[in-house]
């Protein structure tokens, strides 16, 4: 997510997003990766002005918010 190249960016919220999307295992053994993902997203976020890869994390984040409702607690807390 730290990347400085937009697509790599793009590419690694493609790939988080998708693998939230299928993952079918208890979330509560990834929540701290999960939150620690989103945390990232938050500060990469600011710095980018590739539209495509702002799009991307936001899509990635909006999923992992909306699959996991301890992340979700942890993110209203911020």
């Amino acid at each position: 997510m730290a990347s400085s190249n937009p697509k790599t960016v793009f590419t690694a919220a493609v790939v988080l997003f998708n693998h939230v999307l299928t993952y079918k295992r208890d979330f509560s053994k990834i929540n701290n990766y999960l939150f620690s993902a989103v945390q990232k997203i938050l500060e990469t976020i600011q710095s980018l002005t590739d539209l495509e890869a702002i799009k991307a994390l936001l899509l990635a984040e909006t999923r992992i918010i909306y699959k996991n409702q301890d992340v979700h607690s942890k993110v209203l807390e911020i």
